[in-house]
């Protein structure tokens, strides 16, 4: 019955006859959890009776399930790193600490292996719901070099648009969410048809696609890969030499050092039906008492040790390069990564500190032994000084009220970056003549920026082209055009407008 389903169960998962992977005890550590093969030659005693002995299995096997989901749900939250700085793997769209966040939630939430792909993180082509649901976001939210870990543009840093940068930050989403400017990141989410990878079609991951570049290295870690390069994907995959020349010859012409995403170079067609129908044919297979599954409470306290862990590292927001830490966020004393580089300065990083010392409290935890470990050796997959630099001189520019010049970074380490505004709206030039003039008006006859004056404040507020601004001194105005070199005039003439 259902001898169709035969190839769907892969070498690498274990025997079960309750829709459960026999895997090793979490202690020392869930990653190593080693199932073995389900036999090819189950079919034999296959039968409906077998069922009830075989779910009460499962049922049972369910706390002994769910302690090693919490394991690898803390092991997802150490491979990603800070959440409010970028990095290789925390980047908008889906990236390589994400994969992990929708296997063990899957994995704790569906507690049955076969259903949920415990067990298999990481192997994108084993039909979990975790694993499906991870490769689903990876086709229709993919990651866009141009809106990465460092820049958006326009909305990180703030274009200029009336040199506030508060309002300008509000007028950019606001012009993105109703469609009029063009964001280089959403434009490519929800793009592909859910009939290219459903009924039989898989979606191919063209490991040449710029969606398939990562803006950094993401390390290996835990139970998932880091990224791949060209050489790593030719290898994985032989077949798209002949399957796919054209693909295999862009792979040959790339940088081998080229960051790629771990699922470049695989295929995946959706079928949520397909683990229920697993489970259901592992349920039918002969009963056997041994696959019982009974939780060790140690495992069961340092999967949750290992949680808190992962979580003052992902939800910590005092992060060199955090919009929420505007200084240097950093604890007295040496910075234990390799040579203090983690950081660029001298200092302990706060979630460093904070996973020693939950470390500490409980010493022997594998899980965070090993991120202790990778920090040291400079594999965590954490910010790079690189990364906080930037992103804090993003977020200082991001703080400057009055920046009515707002000029855009000049890095070479940034990506060439151009702002796509549609035909819908003027030029930025043009919105930033007219409206910045508009706001300067206003603020110069409210009495903010000059001496209140009813009249001019009523035809500023409701006429564009109002009365221009008559300067007592100084050099000459012109309210309609480049309010910053405005303002850098006024104060090179000693007007006193503050």
């Amino acid at each position: 019955m259902l001898t169709t389903l035969r190839p769907y169960f892969t070498a690498g998962l274990a025997l079960t006859t309750a829709g459960v992977v026999a895997v090793a005890p979490i202690a020392p550590r869930a990653a190593d959890a080693a199932a073995v093969s389900i036999a090819t030659g189950l079919t034999a005693g296959e039968s409906l009776l077998n069922v009830p002995l075989n779910l009460f299995q499962a049922l049972v096997n369910i706390p002994f399930n769910q302690t090693y989901a919490l394991d690898t749900i803390g092991q997802s939250l150490l491979y990603t790193g800070p959440l409010f700085v970028g990095s290789p793997s925390n980047i908008w769209g889906e990236e390589p600490g994400d994969p992990g966040h929708f296997e063990s939630l899957a994995n704790f939430l569906l507690p049955f292996p076969l259903i949920s792909g415990a067990g298999h993180e990481g192997e994108w082509d084993f039909p979990g719901i975790g694993q499906q649901l991870a490769m689903l976001a990876a086709v229709e939210i993919p990651s866009d070099l141009t809106c990465a870990s460092l820049l958006c543009m326009p909305a990180m840093p703030t274009s200029p648009i009336t040199g506030i940068t508060s309002i300008d930050t509000a007028l950019w989403w606001l012009l993105i969410g109703t469609g009029l400017q063009k964001f280089p990141l959403i434009d490519n989410w929800f793009q592909v048809p859910f009939s290219e990878f459903t009924n039989g079609n898989s979606y191919f991951f063209d490991p040449t696609s710029p969606g398939m570049v990562n803006s950094g290295w993401a390390n290996d870690g835990f139970l998932w890969q880091g990224n791949v390069t060209p050489a790593e994907v030719m290898a994985n995959h032989p077949e798209i030499e002949t399957e796919r020349p054209e693909v295999w010859a862009g792979l040959q012409e790339m940088d081998p050092n080229t960051p790629l995403m771990p699922w470049a170079g695989d295929s995946f067609e959706l079928n949520l039906a397909q683990p229920f129908i697993n489970f259901w044919d592992s349920l039918q297979q002969p009963f056997d008492a041994s696959n019982f599954q009974f939780p060790d409470p140690v495992d069961f306290l340092r999967a949750l040790q290992t949680i808190v862990a992962g979580s003052l590292i992902v939800f910590n927001p005092f992060v060199p390069g955090s919009p929420f830490c505007p200084g240097p966020c950093l604890l007295p004393g040496e910075n234990p990564g390799p040579n203090g580089t983690m950081t660029g300065t001298e200092g302990i990083p706060t979630f460093y500190a904070a996973i020693k010392a939950i470390g500490d409290l409980w010493p022997g935890n594998t899980a965070i032994n090993e991120w202790l470990d990778d920090y040291h050796d400079g594999t965590a997959n954490v910010s790079t000084s690189v990364y906080m630099d930037l992103l804090a001189e993003l977020w200082r520019w991001g703080g400057v009220i009055f920046d009515f010049d707002n000029p855009m970074p000049e890095d070479p380490r940034m990506f060439p970056l151009a702002i796509d505004t549609s035909g819908f709206l003027p030029s930025l030039e043009d919105i930033n003549n007219v409206i910045g003039s508009y706001f300067f008006n206003i603020g110069y006859y409210s009495g903010i920026f000059g001496p209140f004056d009813a009249e001019q404040l009523w035809n500023a507020l409701f006429d564009f082209n109002a009365t221009p601004i008559d300067f007592p001194a100084g050099p000459d105005i012109d309210p309609a055009g480049d309010v910053g070199a405005d303002l850098a005039g006024i104060a090179a003439a000693g007007a006193d407008l503050f």
